[in-house]
């Protein structure tokens, strides 16, 4: 019983003042309330049991469904790992070209992402070249998207280390964690070499990388916390997925390399035409305009590239350059830059001088800094001071090539550019060529300009024919390539204090020609001022001043109708006045544009001749009072010429005929000495046939027939001596004939030989001929080249004699005639290693009666002879000569 029923039963039982009936009662109802609570609790402690019961089943039923729900979850990951991998498996086998692995860097970021890797910031493929220790990281990012950037070994003390764990480990894992200055460091040269960073990679604690690698690639991801080991195994299945996909890039890549290599070539080739299809010095603009065109077309976008020519004794460099920031603004530029005054400028000087490659990178203000000290020398487009750009530099022998752009080039590149700096090498050999041509050929039209002034103006007889000043310099300015508008001529007269102007219109007629005194006006006056200090004048009008000056020029009556004097319907809006000094006064350029020093040269160039042909002209007015006498002395002079030139071709003769003797000498020697032996032969002959031996007679007369043969033979010779004797005095036909160059040089070298040796017997020289058997005949007067010849190889002669003279005896004299056959042409040289030809005379060598040879040894006619004769023949005669060492003389024909 509960006890507290017990003690109410007691009490009950133990109550005095309570009836019988009543305890029996009361002790019913406690007893009652037992049977209760014993049922009571009966029923409670099944319930609880029922409870206890279904909470075990409730507890087992839980667990197993947790099981069943990782497994499922487990299962679930599986395979969307699976499907994941077969996603990136797909796209793998889909690879058609190597940035592809972008492809395969996005796909597998995603599929990370939808995995829910913690704090994942990109994903990456490398690929590794051991040769140029170098690699390529193909990079995928929510931030930056597709990247691809170019590393090497040793740029980075964290590139270095995660090479060394991922080559060390035996699971092929590398690990590598930036913190603190590590990241510092790293985050800067990330945005050196031109790479995106991510705004949350500045305000990262740390940076975790983690690869897998595989052949010569790995396959790797960066997060902002580190991974589990069950993320790493996750990765490390996405590695053998990856392995397919570096097979199929290690196909493409080859296959790749090979077009790559073919487009190098063909774009390569096509620079290398453009460089040989160059006609001109400008034309080089256009060949570095298509190396950027070829670059870009490589995918290797420079900012600007081009070619630099260096002085060393200036450190100038002169660039051709293309340059553009985008297509719509690209141009060639073209200017001399100082390679000083600057670190990077310093440091290109440098590298070219011990052929070195450089490459310097500029950040912000270095960028600013730079263009401060460059612009005002060459100026290159804007740019901004918060970029970063990149520079290369390439020499050869003469400068380099080089480029800027806003991203690092990768080794690949690097090696683009190499290959191109030999082609443009090439193209700078072929601008010199080219410059050296256009020198020539501008020397060659300014000497013929300055000629045909002088020719000009020593006609002029009166002071009429002044008038035709103007347009005779205003033709020959255009033909010089100056652009001007307006020219004439001031002659100044310091005894009358006066200056008279010629002036020329735009069409080349005589516009205008006055008298005014020096201070007749400011013009006139800075003009004399300038002439008496020997400097160029130069001033600018504009179209207010232009007007002003014509007007006071018909208020003062040296013009009467200002509209012929300007000559064009509007009087021009700028006009800059040039005024360059010679002896006798200015020449005048007016232009729109001012002229640059070489334009100004060119003017001085005029001047000069001007000067010295209108002094010409003075002199030709004194001797017009003589007229009589000069004519007189030019018949005389005439005369003196007509013997000079015959006594030039009796020596000529007299050479020739001297080597004749020796030459025919030897033939009739030849015919004595076996007419002789005949003779005797006969004899014997007599008495063999008296004794009646008739085989010895017989060859007896063999002997005789071939004697008789023999002395045919040098008769002949003699013979063709004697008609090429007679052929060479006769009177000259004019008539061109088919000749053998060989023959006729190899004649006359022999002739010029032996007339020598018959003057002076101690003379003695090596003979070399090389003789071009291609050559054929030659369309020629053959006694006229004759005589060029023999005069050419006679002079060589007198040159080494009159060395062997002068030197000691270990001197040894050679002359060497050659002949050689060209495209259109046919070439005879003659060189000697005599004394040569002083420099200050060679000028001279084919003028009439100059001569350097001892008074009364020659008449100073032979060269100038020769010189007419070729030029008859439409051909060249030339010299090359080296003081001290010999002379050559060359004859161009035409074939």
């Amino acid at each position: 019983m509960n006890q507290r029923l017990q003690l109410i039963l007691d009490f009950i039982q133990q109550n005095e003042n309570l009836s019988a009936e009543k305890k029996e009662e009361l002790i019913k109802a406690v007893k009652k309330v037992e049977s209760d609570l014993t049922i009571a609790e009966f029923k409670l402690d099944r319930t609880e049991k029922v409870k206890r019961t279904t909470a075990i089943l409730l507890e087992e039923t839980i667990e197993e469904l947790e099981q069943k729900r990782k497994s499922i979850e487990a299962q679930n990951k599986e395979l969307e790992i699976e499907s994941a991998l077969e996603r990136v498996r797909t796209m793998a086998m889909g690879m058609r070209k190597s940035e592809d692995l972008l492809e395969i860097c996005e796909i597998i970021f995603t599929e990370l992402r939808n995995m829910s890797f913690d704090a994942l910031r990109n994903t990456m493929i490398n690929i590794y070249d051991d040769e140029h220790r170098t690699f390529l990281n193909y990079d995928y990012s929510g931030f930056a998207g597709k990247i691809i950037t170019s590393h090497t070994y040793d740029a980075n003390p964290g590139i270095t280390e995660h090479l060394q764990q991922i080559r060390s480990s035996k699971e092929a894992f590398s690990e590598t964690i930036f913190g603190g200055k590590e990241l510092e460091t790293w985050l800067t040269y990330r945005i050196q070499i031109g790479d995106n960073v991510d705004p949350q990679d500045k305000h990262a604690e740390a940076m975790y990388y983690y690869f897998f690698s595989i052949g010569v690639g790995a396959l790797g991801i960066s997060t902002y916390r580190p991974i589990s080991d069950e993320r790493k195994n996750s990765l490390k299945r996405f590695r053998n997925i990856f392995e397919l996909a570096y097979r199929r890039y290690t196909d493409i890549s080859k296959a790749e390399a090979q077009a790559r290599e073919a487009q190098i070539e063909a774009a390569m080739e096509r620079v290398r035409a453009k460089a040989m299809a160059m006609h001109s010095s400008e034309d080089l603009a256009i060949t570095i305009d298509s190396f950027f065109t070829e670059l870009n077309a490589l995918d290797v976008t420079p900012r600007r590239c081009g070619v630099g020519i260096i002085d060393k004794e200036t450190r100038l460099v002169h660039l051709t350059a293309t340059t553009a920031t985008h297509e719509s603004d690209r141009r060639s530029v073209d200017g001399h830059l100082k390679l000083a005054g600057h670190p990077v400028l310093d440091k290109i000087f440098e590298s070219w001088l011990v052929q070195e490659e450089y490459h310097p990178v500029l950040v912000g203000n270095e960028i600013l800094d730079y263009y401060k000290v460059m612009n005002p020398q060459v100026t290159f487009p804007d740019f901004a001071s918060d970029e970063t750009q990149y520079g290369y530099y390439f020499y050869f022998k003469e400068g380099g090539v080089f480029a800027w752009t806003d991203k690092a080039l990768g080794e690949h590149d690097l090696q683009i550019f190499r290959r191109f700096t030999s082609v443009l090498s090439l193209t700078h050999r072929r601008y010199m060529d080219l410059k050296e041509a256009e020198f020539q050929a501008k020397e060659a039209i300014k000497q013929a300009s300055l000629d045909r002034v002088r020719g000009q103006i020593a006609s002029m007889r009166s002071k009429n024919d002044l008038q035709q000043i103007t347009p005779l310099i205003w033709n020959e300015l255009q033909i010089l390539g100056i652009p001007f508008s307006r020219c004439g001529v001031f002659i100044i007269d310091e005894k009358l204090a006066k200056v008279q102007i010629f002036l020329s219109a735009s069409d080349g007629h005589s516009l205008a020609m006055m008298t005014m005194p020096f201070d007749a006006n400011p013009l006139t006056a800075d003009a004399v001022s300038h002439w008496k200090k020997n400097t160029t004048f130069t001033a600018h009008w504009n179209k207010t001043q232009f007007v002003e000056w014509m007007q006071s020029l018909v208020d003062q009556g040296h013009i009467h109708d200002a509209a012929t004097y300007q000559g064009t319907a509007l009087p021009p809006e700028s006009l800059y006045l040039h005024f360059v000094p010679f002896t006798q006064g200015m020449l005048y350029v007016g232009c729109s544009e001012a002229l640059n020093k070489e334009e100004i040269d060119l003017v001085k160039s005029l001047a000069e001749a001007f000067a010295m042909a209108y002094a010409r002209y003075d002199d030709f007015t004194k001797l017009e009072l003589a007229k009589q006498n000069i004519e007189s002395t030019l018949a005389e002079l005439k005369s003196t010429q007509s013997q000079l030139i015959q006594s030039e071709k009796m020596a000529s003769l007299g050479e020739l005929t001297a080597g004749i003797a020796h030459e025919i000498q030897n033939p009739l020697n030849f015919v004595n000495n076996f007419s002789e032996v005949s003779h005797e032969l006969i004899d014997e002959m007599k008495e063999e046939l008296d004794l009646g031996n008739y085989k010895e007679a017989k060859e007896i007369a063999e002997d005789v027939k071939q004697n008789l043969e023999k002395i045919r033979h040098h008769g002949k010779r003699a013979d063709g001596i004697v008609k090429g004797m007679l052929q060479h005095s006769r009177k000259e036909s004019g008539k061109k004939e088919p000749t053998d160059i060989n023959a006729l040089a190899d004649e006359y070298l022999r002739l010029a030989y032996h007339g020598l040796r018959a003057k002076d017997k101690s003379f003695n020289a090596e003979l070399v001929t090389h003789f071009d058997k291609d050559i054929g005949v030659v369309n020629i007067i053959a006694q006229d080249i004759g005589r060029v010849i023999l005069n050419l190889i006679t002079n060589a002669f007198h040159a080494v004699n009159e060395k062997k003279h002068k030197a000691k005896d270990g001197f040894k004299p050679i002359v060497i005639v050659e002949t050689k056959k060209l495209e259109n042409s046919v070439r005879i040289v003659v060189s000697d290693n005599g004394l040569g030809i002083p420099e200050n005379v060679i000028s001279k060598v084919f003028q009439p009666f100059f001569t350097t040879k001892p008074t009364g040894q020659g008449t100073g006619l032979g060269l100038s002879l020769a010189y007419d004769i070729v030029k008859a023949h439409s051909g060249e005669l030339t010299v090359e000569t080296k003081p001290g060492e010999g002379t050559t003389f060359t004859v161009k024909l035409p074939h």
